[in-house]
């Protein structure tokens, strides 16, 4: 009986050890683990940029970066010392050739659920330069590009995208290209490209969509961004939204279109100083007075739009539009749902499920800077107290155990044997 005891107690023992090194060393972190583009602190930006802001082959009399020197947008840096490009010694030219407008959708009657819509070419940069487009449906997208049109070998997926090998299905799309430092030296070069979407390759009207990049010139007058977020659509990634923008002055001069893609905190700070002349020749004036007018592209055919909106209303204050079920059928600087927006000091996180009721359009709700607590922050927590709860009291029946039978067996054997001899 006494043997079978021993037995029992060892069993619950190493049951109770096996338990608590699961526990101890399975734990799991209680971060957010959204997919989508991951935000940089300023030291991981920071090593990001050349030290001197330079690269070897940068033209004379220019300070450049180099391809590993700018940050995938929506996340680019412009400091005070960390700049595009500085002012060039020579004349800069005054005209250089326009980038030809591209079709919205594919000139077909009947769209395809893969189809590329809305196709835009933004954030048009000397060093950079976006595609962005939207489908009806989720599907996976990339580009294929090069400087001849004949020989489209470069790949170039999406900013969100983290697995290449297993592309993620969305409705939205935005694939920033950053030109090499090889590239930088011809002026005006024109790339060529093909959007394959569900791995259907389409293009413009039969051949590639073409952009002649911007030329060298100097920095942004000033390196503006503003906070833009929205309602979130119940049931998708909090991350498939695409955000298009252009500066307008007071005399109705318009600016080239930045562009910018949600990050997982559910918003986007999206760079409009290096929005340019529609010429692409300088950078647009910037002024705290220019209007800025945005169009927001959700999953789901949610669609969010901003008519008109000071600059200088946004100043440290966070642009909310409102996302409502329109489709994306609608030009892209307009809205059948009209202009509908919020400007508010904290960040918002509010979930719609279908369009509410124009008396609730107009109320956002405020919850802080902090999403709601789910209880799984605390989840590993309880992990790992459960499994040292459980390893402490294994691991105390065997020092109990040990204790114990040693003493006795000290007595028995040793001592005994001591005293006979």
């Amino acid at each position: 009986m006494k043997d079978k005891i021993v037995l029992i107690i060892l069993v619950f023992i190493a049951i109770s050890i096996g338990i608590g090194i699961f526990f101890f060393f399975t734990r799991e972190s209680g971060t957010d683990k959204t997919t989508g583009p991951s935000t940089r602190t300023d030291e991981e930006l920071e090593s990001l940029w050349e030290s001197d802001g330079s690269v070897s082959n940068c033209p004379e009399g220019l300070v450049c970066l180099s391809s590993q020197g700018v940050p995938s947008l929506p996340v680019v840096r412009l400091g005070a010392n960390d700049v595009y490009a500085a002012e060039p010694e020579g004349e800069v030219e005054e005209e250089m050739p326009s980038v030809e407008e591209k079709p919205e959708e594919q000139a077909t009657e009947t769209i395809k659920e893969n189809t590329p819509q809305k196709v835009q070419i933004t954030n048009e940069d000397f060093r950079i330069w976006s595609i962005a487009w939207v489908t009806d449906t989720a599907q996976t997208g990339y580009i294929q590009f090069g400087t001849d049109e004949t020989e489209l070998v470069r790949t170039e997926y999406d900013d969100r995208e983290e697995n290449t090998n297993n592309l993620e299905k969305r409705f939205t799309h935005h694939v920033t290209i950053i030109n090499s430092d090889e590239d930088l030296d011809i002026e005006g070069l024109t790339y060529y490209f093909t959007i394959v979407s569900n791995d259907e390759e389409f293009n413009d009207n039969g051949k590639p969509y073409s952009y002649a990049s911007a030329q060298l010139t100097s920095s942004p007058s000033t390196p503006a961004s503003v906070s833009i977020t929205s309602n979130k659509v119940a049931g998708f990634s909090d991350v498939d939204y695409l955000v298009l923008a252009k500066q307008i002055d007071i005399h109705g001069e318009e600016s080239s279109i930045v562009s910018g893609i949600y990050n997982a905190t559910g918003g986007v700070e999206l760079v409009i100083g290096i929005a340019r002349e529609q010429d692409l020749v300088s950078y647009f004036p910037y002024s705290s007075e220019n209007g800025l007018q945005v169009k927001l592209y959700g999953p789901d055919s949610y669609t969010g739009y901003v008519s008109a909106v000071a600059l200088d209303e946004l100043e440290d204050k966070i642009l909310n539009i409102r996302a409502e079920k329109t489709g994306y059928n609608d030009e892209i600087f307009a809205s059948t749902a009209g202009s509908n927006f919020t400007i508010e000091s904290e960040v918002t996180a509010t979930t719609s499920q279908d369009p509410a009721p124009e008396a609730e359009q107009q109320t956002t709700q405020n919850t802080g800077t902090d999403l709601p607590s789910t209880g799984f922050e605390d989840y590993w927590l309880f992990r790992t107290m459960f499994g040292l709860i459980v390893f402490t009291a294994g691991a105390g029946w065997i020092i109990v155990f040990i204790n114990s039978n040693c003493k006795k067996w000290w007595e028995e054997k040793v001592v005994k044997d001591v005293e006979d001899w």
